[in-house]
């Protein structure tokens, strides 16, 4: 199928993390392919957040801005219908649950084909939970369905959604970037030149285990006092951690470093990145950074064990388990080539199976059987 599309990529704005990385990354490519695609945001009202909806326009992406005044607003999803008839939208694709809800209700009356993605469940408090619960009673009736990961395939399987409108689509990320020269940040952080950089990217929530990179870092400190670890991401937990940070006496070792726009080059500031979280789908800032030859250490959970191949382009731990990760920071920390060889490995592991050339690609074949 050779014609363009108007593809309208909705989801809710919460921030500017993996998922909403994934929106941007795959909308960039559909446009270069010649499609038309549509950031669209359903935004809170009392609560706005334009990280999504900026970072869209400065990648010169068309956007659609919807304000919901409550947890289920009928007039945010008229708004959404009438900008799918007006704009002539073929597909829509949801992320999240709230997208898929007001999606799937905005798109019916005029029967447009509609996708959702499944990122991962957060489980992260019990109204979250119970708008996960709504969200698979909306799946159900989805004619399509993209998995992040094999296991977030599995839970929804599990969860009873028919197994044939599943697709597993791994997360792809933009390798069309220099390595950036890390000197200049290293200085503005007050880092030296030589002093071993461990580092964590994701939302300050309990699912992403931080509480178990902090313990770990008090281990690390110990061994290496000049170690540093930068803590990457803002969340409602931030003021929790940071008092934990103190309480464990790592005041001098640990920066937060809350929301960054400029994550290549903090990628090349660090030695080490960790992933703690305790559950995952395809953790982007994985990807981010060994795309940038960075040795990864993550716990196996979710679609994590699909993309490192444990001991050659990154190191497996199980998920809480303070000690095997501690052990696993001070290995790489005494191991240099071991360390730069995982690096080395971990980007080519990307090229070949997580460039969002190849995710769109898949994506595109998913919009053209929905048309049919």
């Amino acid at each position: 199928m050779s014609h363009t599309m108007n593809i309208l990529m909705l989801r809710r704005n919460v921030g500017l993390y993996g998922a909403d990385k994934v929106i941007l990354l795959l909308a960039k490519q559909l446009k270069q392919m010649g499609h038309n695609p549509v950031v669209g945001v359903i935004d809170n009202k009392r609560n706005p957040c334009s990280l999504l909806l900026d970072k869209a326009k400065e990648m010169n992406l068309e956007t659609a801005h919807f304000l919901s005044e409550s947890r289920v607003d009928r007039r945010a999803i008229e708004e959404i219908k009438n900008y799918i008839t007006g704009q002539n939208i073929d597909i829509v694709h949801t992320h999240g649950f709230k997208a898929d809800i007001y999606g799937f209700l905005a798109s019916r009356p005029n029967r447009i084909p509609i996708v959702a993605t499944k990122h991962g469940w957060t489980h992260a408090n019990l109204i979250i939970r119970l708008w996960e619960m709504v969200d698979l009673v909306f799946l159900h009736k989805f004619p399509s369905i993209v998995a992040v990961s094999d296991d977030m395939k599995n839970s929804l399987i599990r969860s009873g959604i028919y197994k044939k409108k599943i697709r597993t689509i791994h997360n792809g990320i933009d390798l069309d970037h220099n390595l950036y020269d890390n000197k200049a940040l290293r200085a503005k952080l007050n880092l030296k030149e030589k002093q071993p950089v461990i580092g964590i990217v994701a939302r300050l929530s309990s699912e992403k285990g931080h509480t178990h990179f902090l313990a770990a870092a008090r281990k690390i400190a110990d061994k290496f006092p000049d170690a540093r670890f930068l803590i990457i991401g803002d969340g409602s937990l931030r003021e929790n951690l940071e008092e934990l940070s103190s309480n464990l006496a790592l005041d001098q070792q640990v920066q937060f470093l809350g929301f960054r726009s400029d994550m290549p080059e903090l990628y090349q500031v660090m030695d080490i990145l960790v992933s703690s979280s305790l559950r995952e789908g395809i953790p982007m800032n994985l990807l981010e950074a060994m795309a940038e030859q960075k040795a990864v250490i993550a716990t196996k959970v979710g679609g994590v064990p699909q993309i490192i191949k444990n001991g050659i382009s990154g190191i497996l731990i199980d998920p809480e388990n303070v000690d095997m990760l501690a052990e696993a920071i001070l290995d790489l920390l005494k191991n240099d080539e071991k360390r730069f060889a995982l690096g080395k490995a971990a980007r080519l592991e990307v090229e070949a199976h997580f460039s969002s050339l190849v995710m769109s690609r898949q994506y595109m074949q998913v919009y053209q059987q929905l048309i049919k």
